[in-house]
C-alpha cells in the first residue's frame, strides 16, 4: 500500500509563520511535523509519496535524503487521480497525531477515516465533518451546523481502490452542505468520500480525541503542548548520554533525557521531566518547570525561567532573568528581565524588558480575526512573532497579537494590533519642557 502525504497547501491562515515556510515543516517537539509523519510510516507502507506545490523547496530540503518520492502538482485532484490507483493512506501534512493512532487506521481492512469529536473548541461550522454512529460514517458534511455532525474529519484516511476510483468524477466544491452555506470552488477529497458513500461504499470511523490540525498559529502551541504531555510527561526513567555532565549542586525532581556533550551546572533547578538535546548548557540558577524540551545547542542560564510544557528550539540563548513560556524556533535570543508567552520564530531577538500583557480585567477568551472570521480557543491569547524580527527595549505585547517576519520594533512600543511582514515600527513621543531649578525648593 502507498502512503500519500499532502504538503502543498498555501497556509494562508498561519501568519506570521507562512511567508517562507510550508506549514507541514513547522516544529513539533523540535522536529518538523512532516519528518515525524515519514518516521511514523517507514516500514509500514510500500512507498511514501509527498505531494508538494506552495513552498515546495522547504519540504524537499526538510526531508533531505529521506526515502520518499516527490510529486509537484498545482492540481490536487489530478495528482490523486494519477497516484491513487490502488489502496492508499492519505495523510495531510499539517496533522499532528500519535503513531499508535495512525497504526490503528492502517490496521482496518476497508475504508477507515480518522475523526475527532466536536465540542466547544471544535465547532462543526469551522471544519469538514461527519456524522458517526457505532464507529461508522453515516454522512459527510462541509462546515455543517452542530446538529448535523458529531465529529470532524482529521486528514488521515485509509481508502480502498474502489472508493478512490470516484476521484475523477468528483465535482469541485462540496455537495453536502446546509441550505444557505457557501462552499468554495476547490477539490476536496472528503467530497469524493461523500460521493462514494451515496453509491453504497462503507467507511469506518476511528475516533480519537488527541488530534491537532496546525491550521492557525496558535495550533503550533497546541501541538507542542500535546507533545510535552504525550512524550515528556510520560518518561519514567533517565536517559543520560555518557558524555553529558550534571553538577551535584543541581536539583532535578523528575526524569531527564540528556543528549551528547550537554551540561547541567550549579544551581539549576529542573522541577519535573525534561528532554534536553545535544550540546546544551543549563547553568547558574536556571529554573525549568515540568515537561519541557530544550533544543540542541541552546544556552539557558543566569536565573532564567522556562515555564511548564514549553519547547525551546535549537541554538536558543536565554538568560539574565528572562522568562519564557511556549514554543521558540531555531536561534531565538531572550535576555534581561523579559517575559514572553507565545510562539516565537527563528532568529528573533527579544530585547530587554519586553513583556506579554495579560488583560486581567477581561476574563473572556481572546478572539483572533483570520480572514473574515474570528476564532477563539485556549491558546488564542498567545503572542506570535515571525522569523528574523527584532523587538525593541520594553515592548509590551497585548494578548493575541501577531508580528510578522523581518520586522523591527522601536523601544517602548505597546503592540495592540497585528503587524504585517517587513515593517519598521517606531513610537512617536510628545514631551513637555518647563524651567526647573533650586528655586522650586525655596533656595
Amino acid at each position: 500500500m502507498k502512503a500519500i502525504i499532502l504538503a502543498g497547501g498555501k497556509g494562508n491562515k498561519m501568519f506570521p509563520f507562512a511567508s517562507h515556510r510550508q506549514k507541514c515543516t513547522l516544529p513539533v517537539g523540535n522536529q518538523p511535523n512532516i519528518v515525524r509523519i515519514v518516521k511514523q510510516l517507514e516500514g509500514k507502507v510500500d512507498e511514501i509519496v509527498v505531494v508538494v506545490n506552495e513552498q515546495a523547496q522547504d519540504v524537499i530540503s526538510t526531508l533531505g535524503r529521506s526515502d520518499v518520492r516527490f510529486v509537484m502538482s498545482n492540481n490536487l485532484q489530478q495528482a490523486l487521480e494519477q497516484e491513487c490507483i490502488d489502496d492508499c493512506l492519505v495523510y495531510y501534512g499539517d496533522i499532528v497525531v500519535s503513531e499508535e493512532t495512525v497504526d490503528a487506521v492502517l490496521a482496518h481492512e476497508g475504508n477507515c477515516v480518522l475523526v475527532q469529536p466536536t465540542g466547544e473548541y471544535l465547532p462543526t461550522q469551522d471544519y469538514l465533518t461527519a456524522k458517526v454512529e457505532n464507529n461508522e460514517v453515516v454522512c459527510v458534511y462541509g462546515h455543517s451546523r452542530g446538529s448535523y455532525a458529531n465529529t470532524r474529519l482529521c486528514g488521515v484516511y485509509k481508502l480502498t481502490k474502489e472508493l478512490l476510483s470516484y476521484i475523477d468524477i468528483t465535482p469541485l466544491g462540496f455537495d453536502s452542505v446546509n441550505c444557505g452555506q457557501m462552499p468554495d470552488h476547490e477539490y476536496h477529497l472528503e467530497n469524493t468520500m461523500f460521493l462514494a458513500m451515496n453509491e453504497g461504499i462503507n467507511i469506518h470511523a476511528h475516533v480519537c480525541e488527541d488530534v491537532i490540525d496546525m491550521d492557525f498559529p496558535w495550533n503550533i502551541m497546541d501541538a507542542n503542548q500535546w507533545y510535552c504531555e504525550q512524550y515528556v510527561k510520560t518518561m519514567y526513567s533517565n536517559c543520560i548520554d555518557e558524555t553529558a555532565t550534571i553538577s551535584d549542586k543541581a536539583i532535578i525532581r523528575g526524569f531527564i533525557k540528556v543528549g551528547k556533550n550537554s551540561k547541567i551546572g550549579d544551581g539549576v533547578i529542573i522541577k519535573g521531566n525534561c528532554e534536553i538535546g545535544d550540546d546544551v548548557t543549563i547553568s547558574d540558577g536556571a529554573i525549568i518547570y515540568p515537561n519541557c524540551v530544550i533544543g540542541s545547542g541552546s544556552v539557558v542560564t543566569d536565573n532564567c525561567k522556562i515555564n511548564d510544557c514549553s519547547v525551546v528550539g535549537p541554538k536558543n540563548k536565554m538568560g539574565f532573568s528572562a522568562e519564557f513560556g511556549g514554543v521558540s524556533f531555531t536561534g531565538m535570543a531572550q535576555v534581561h528581565g523579559s517575559e514572553i508567552y507565545g510562539v516565537v520564530g527563528k532568529y528573533v531577538d527579544i530585547a530587554a524588558g519586553c513583556v506579554t500583557g495579560i488583560l486581567k480585567f477581561d476574563d473572556m477568551l481572546v478572539s483572533q480575526k483570520v480572514g473574515a472570521k474570528r476564532y477563539a480557543n485556549k491558546n488564542t491569547n498567545i503572542v506570535c512573532i515571525g522569523d528574523y524580527t527584532r523587538t525593541g527595549i520594553c515592548n509590551v505585547f497585548y494578548p493575541g497579537v501577531k508580528v510578522g517576519s523581518h520586522c523591527a520594533l522601536g523601544p517602548n512600543l505597546t503592540i495592540q494590533k497585528d503587524i504585517l511582514d517587513n515593517q519598521l515600527v517606531m513610537p512617536k513621543q510628545e514631551v513637555e519642557v518647563k524651567p526647573w531649578g533650586s528655586d522650586k525648593y525655596g533656595w
